[in-house]
């Protein structure tokens, strides 16, 4: 057999779908190649309310947090939480107030460790324990869900979320607030106004610690969003209710 022809006719495409498949499994929300998951909640009967939940992403941040909590309070919306674990031991009065306010707490590991994807167990072990602890000392409970940072997933990390109690949550819409320069609230609002009943929704009340960005337009965008999705006929539910999962361990 030509052992060069066979490579290019055979090996190099399977090597080729076989990293594409990995690729996809590590970024996209809803791929369980890396470990079981959940990014949405079940549509309801017909005779019920569709229904979404609110989650944020990478707090508590005293210039974004209070803010977003003012914004969900003053339209009594509830919502969710993914903090990570050392700005939560920055900003302790932020979590409680959170907590205070009837929102759920969930893990986010607690670096948001952007060369986390090369970590081994042991790593992602401390990043969820520390976070976890964090959490507890606070509030005496301990986060029962855990999101990757950036949604990006690997069988180590989905290991030791699995084996510390947790439910892996992703997400099934997203605003893009994330990013350094975030979008226009219109931009916000256009891509989540677009939600579907079971829908769980992105946004972001923080950053990275070592990597500060100001998530204000988020904080002015809750409002209208909570009332356009209610304008639209959506219940807005806390993500333990949506996906019917313990909101703590």
């Amino acid at each position: 057999m030509d052992v060069p022809s066979t490579w290019f006719t055979i090996i190099a495409p399977a090597a080729l779908f076989g990293g594409s498949l990995l690729g996809w499994g590590m970024v996209h929300p809803r791929s369980r190649i890396m470990g079981a998951l959940v990014h949405r909640g079940w549509p309801v009967g017909e005779n019920q309310k569709p229904r979404v939940a609110l989650t944020f992403d990478d707090g508590p941040t005293p210039d974004s947090t209070p803010a977003v909590l003012d914004a969900l309070k003053s339209v009594d919306a509830p919502a969710a939480f993914f903090v990570i674990g050392r700005n939560v031991q920055r900003h302790p009065h932020l979590l409680r107030r959170i907590h205070d306010e009837g929102h759920l707490i969930a893990n986010h590991t607690f670096d948001h460790d952007r060369q986390g994807l090369w970590g081994l167990n042991a790593f992602w072990r401390r990043q969820i324990d520390l976070t976890d602890d964090a959490v507890y000392d606070l509030l005496g409970k301990r986060p029962a869900m855990f999101r990757p940072p950036m949604g990006l997933k690997h069988w180590h990390m989905m290991q030791e979320a699995k084996f510390g109690g947790h439910t892996v949550v992703t997400w099934s819409r997203k605003a893009l607030d994330g990013k350094k320069n975030p979008p226009k609230k219109t931009k916000i609002l256009k891509r989540l106004t677009k939600a579907r009943d079971g829908d769980v929704l992105l946004l972001h009340d923080g950053h990275e610690p070592e990597y500060p960005a100001s998530r204000s337009v988020t904080a002015e965008a809750v409002v209208p969003l909570v009332n356009q999705l209610r304008d639209k006929g959506f219940e807005i539910v806390r993500l333990d209710e949506l996906l019917d999962l313990p909101a703590y361990q």
